[in-house]
């Protein structure tokens, strides 16, 4: 007896082999050669399981290729209910499969009909899988439901070579390959099932800002982060590998959380040769690019165009939520395609033209956007930026020539000699396809020309365009704190809830630029021993977040702890403050590696630790005197006049028995 998945206890599948004694001795397989003195078989011997065995799986292969290689009508397959229940179906395969051949494990006739279903359902799923058009928005997860079902028609191949062996070395060779096999389909399923997860994540959000901050969300899950800080490294990494090119810092939030669009509901390839492209071509127009932004108009139209599309997003998601009927739908698809063209799309385009010098960027304004698209998509350099922009259901939209039936849209286009124009055929599916597209081709360029812009001190994407989405500071803020590993985030007002072990300086840097400028943030920190009260001065914060790192803003950061209060009591108590003032000081000598020829800059820094320790009021600050000047004797080799027992003083202010925990945890470097 073999097993021929052994390591599935659920479906353990054992077959039996009948042995019989050769004349050289050996024990063999029934109707099988001698692997010792290599006897064949004599006529009259039959192994009927062996057989059977043999006759099921033959009609179970033949029912899997006949399944793979008929064609199937794949229309109407992209509604979600159609998707989501095809990957439940995919998902139970492998164990449906192995039931049914775990049932005719027992010697005797039994019933091939149950695997025989099996293997035809396996084969159906295959081939519609391959047949269905790439469309959006399940490229992706078809990809990864095609590779899935690719994968359980291997498994399903090899467990019948195994199940059909005519020895047991065999049978077991071929069902250590359908274990590895299956594995790998696990692996596949696993994947699937998280993407089902999200995708009824997302028909659950509510609206466009609940649907952003789950993808952040989900980016630092994809990524493997654990903060904010180290979700922007990500995503500008993963521009670098897009582009060649590294952006500014705060440039990586954004990029994620439009290439996850991409990867739910786009194509994630056309996206990222859209984001090169543009790239590219900024890069190769840097000076002009600079002087566009400094002309208002181009700045201000920039805005607008990317607000409009913000406005028309959210009554889209809205319209189309509400919608009482597939007409309402479409003509609200159809009024976003139109505003994502006529709004940022022309503008973004027009500007790129404007900086090859092909038009002037405020003339092309009041023109017609038809014109100046399609001169960039005649372009080898940018025409890769435009794919998205459908001038059918611009056009449709526009001069409402479109006409609504069961399955389908058909769309009116002119047409030069034909008065009656030209009859466009376009299926619910092709449309969403589209929709999607335009919407995706955007982000693109919206993203890169907004990247360049920060990088030249200009922010295009400000709060109002946030507003609009329904992505005010708050959520923006709850979003970026379950990144980094919170849970139950809420704000109401200066009032802010969550649950973490600890709270963190990055944490609390995302509560500053949430909240009011001029309020006092009461935070409260639910922990495994209990929940924790904090006070925090959000000015201060704020501050502090827009200084250089170095001392400057090492000091700014004491000022920040000096004002925090938790649970009542100061969270940054002067003796703590003390110690860091000695700490950095001790820093500021030790750590040079020539002191003597470092001695100005050593100086200026004990100089501003001393300026603070007496803005304090702290008694620290007479020591840190005394050490400047020993360092001032020791430079000008006054050695006799040394006080060398300032080093002791300074000591005593590192005793243990100081609080040094500081009130939430910072690193230099933290902003």
């Amino acid at each position: 007896m073999t097993r021929a998945a052994k390591n599935n206890r659920r479906h353990a599948i054992g077959i039996s082999f009948s042995l019989i004694e050769c004349r050289c001795g050996a024990m063999r397989v029934r109707a099988v050669a001698c692997p010792d003195c290599g006897h064949g078989a004599d006529w009259f011997e039959v192994d009927v399981e062996t057989q059977r065995r043999g006759r099921v799986t033959a009609l179970c292969a033949e029912a899997l290729d006949r399944a793979l290689t008929t064609q199937q009508d794949t229309t109407g397959d992209g509604s979600a209910a159609r998707q989501l229940d095809e990957f439940y179906v995919l998902a139970e395969l492998p164990a449906e499969f192995l039931g049914a051949m775990q049932d005719l494990e027992r010697p005797g006739p039994g019933n091939p009909d149950a695997l025989e279903a099996a293997c035809s359902a396996i084969g159906q799923v295959a081939r519609r899988l391959a047949d269905k058009p790439r469309l959006r928005p399940w490229i992706r997860t078809d990809n990864v439901a095609r590779t899935s079902a690719n994968a359980v028609v291997d498994m399903a191949r090899k467990f019948l070579a195994a199940f059909s062996a005519p020895t047991p070395l065999l049978a077991q060779r071929h069902a250590d390959a359908a274990q590895k096999s299956l594995d790998e389909v696990s692996k596949h399923v696993a994947e699937l099932n998280l993407l089902r997860a999200r995708w009824e994540a997302i028909e659950a959000a509510d609206d466009v800002g609940n649907w952003m901050a789950e993808a952040l969300v989900d980016a630092g899950k994809v990524r493997g982060t654990t903060g904010f800080v180290d979700l922007d490294a990500a995503g500008r990494d993963l521009y670098s590998r897009i582009t060649g090119r590294a952006p500014g810092h705060g440039a990586g939030l954004g990029l994620l959380v439009t290439d996850v669009f991409s990867q739910y509901v786009g194509n994630e390839d056309a996206f990222h040769r859209a984001i090169a492209s543009a790239d590219q071509f900024l890069r190769n127009h840097g000076a002009e690019f600079r002087d566009a932004l400094a002309r208002q108009t181009v700045a201000d139209e920039l805005r607008n165009g990317l607000l409009l599309m913000a406005d028309q997003v959210h009554l889209t998601n809205a319209a189309i939520a509400a919608s009482l009927n597939d007409r309402q739908a479409v003509r609200s698809a159809l009024d976003l395609v139109h505003t994502v063209f006529e709004g940022p799309g022309r503008r973004m385009v027009a500007l790129l033209l404007d900086l090859d010098g092909a038009v002037r960027f405020e003339e092309s304004l009041p023109a017609d956007g038809a014109a100046t698209i399609k001169k960039a998509r005649d372009r080898t350099d940018i025409g890769a930026v435009t794919y998205g922009f459908d001038a059918a259901l611009r056009i449709a939209e526009a001069h409402q020539t479109y006409e609504l039936h069961d399955d389908h849209v058909l769309l009116r286009m002119r047409k030069k000699g034909s008065p009656e124009g030209q009859i466009v055929r376009v299926s619910f599916d092709d449309l969403l396809d589209r929709v999607l597209a335009s919407i995706e081709c955007i982000n693109a360029i919206a993203l890169v020309v907004q990247i360049h812009a920060l990088e030249n001190g200009i922010d295009l994407i400000g709060a109002e365009v946030l507003a609009a989405l329904g992505v005010g500071p708050a959520q923006l803020g709850a979003a970026l704190l379950r990144t980094s590993g919170y849970s139950n985030v809420a704000f109401d007002g200066q009032y802010v809830q969550l649950t973490g072990s600890k709270l963190t300086a990055a944490a609390v840097s995302v509560i500053s630029l949430a909240l009011p400028q001029d309020s006092i943030a009461r935070v409260e920190l639910m922990t495994a021993a209990g929940p924790i009260q904090y006070e925090i001065d959000i000015g201060l914060m704020r501050e502090n977040a827009s200084l250089q790192d170095g001392l400057d803003k090492e000091i700014h950061f004491q000022r920040v702890l000096s004002h925090v209060q938790v649970d009542g009591a100061p969270g940054w108590p002067l003796p703590s403050m003390q110690r860091w003032v000695v700490g950095r000081a001790l820093l500021a000598v030790r750590s040079r590696e020539s002191p003597r020829e470092q001695f100005r800059t050593i100086m200026r820094e004990l100089r501003q630790l001393l300026n603070f320790a007496k803005d304090q009021e702290l008694v620290v600050a007479e020591e840190v005197r005394e050490l400047m000047r020993y360092l001032r004797l020791t430079f000008e080799g006054r050695t006799s006049e040394l006080d060398y027992e300032v080093f002791d003083r300074l000591g005593a202010f590192l005793a243990d028995d100081i609080p040094a925990e500081l009130p939430f945890a910072y690193e230099l470097g933290d902003s």
